[in-house]
């Protein structure tokens, strides 16, 4: 084979690979599914390593995160039927334990367990960091009891709320 022919096959192997292996880290996640018969919204926990920098939350105060903390988001609204990515990374890679919070957006029900972490009282989008230490209560936070989800050492998992 002359190296012209053999350059141009090395270089359509590489791509091949590489796209096979970026492929592969959108198919890691925690996803929501709404299974019961009500709409609901969905509170997700989840442990971070983030760099060491400030984090500032969505009541405006800010403080240094260094090491691990636990964080919660929300909200996610599911109609009947609907799925959502809630989580999008390889969930084996960082941790084997989440946690998910749900109610009807009517209010008449709740899906929870015994761990309790801190949620935002607003309709909107939200992260909360120490999530498990803090709640700014006065601002209209509330610690919610989360139901932990063991996910072994799956790259992702999908967590359905019935009635």
């Amino acid at each position: 084979m002359n190296k012209v022919l053999m350059s141009i096959l090395t270089a359509a192997s590489v791509g091949v690979v590489v796209n096979l292996f970026s492929g592969q880290s959108a198919l890691a996640w925690f996803q929501v599914c709404n299974n019961s018969s009500s709409n609901v919204k969905v509170a997700f926990g989840y442990l971070e390593t983030p760099d060491t920098r400030n984090y500032c939350d969505v009541f405006g105060s800010c403080y240094p995160i260094r090491g691990k903390t636990w964080m919660t988001q929300g909200w996610t609204y599911l109609s009947n039927g609907q799925c959502q990515q809630v989580y999008p990374h390889e969930l084996r890679k960082r941790n084997s334990y989440y946690y998910v919070y749900a109610e009807s957006t009517d209010g008449m029900y709740s899906w929870t367990g015994n761990s309790t972490f801190c949620v935002a009282p607003t309709k909107e989008r939200f992260t909360l960091a120490s999530a498990d230490q803090r709640c700014n209560e006065e601002k209209g936070a509330e610690w919610q009891n989360f139901k932990e989800v063991y996910t072994s050492n799956s790259r992702n998992f999908t967590f359905r709320v019935t009635d």
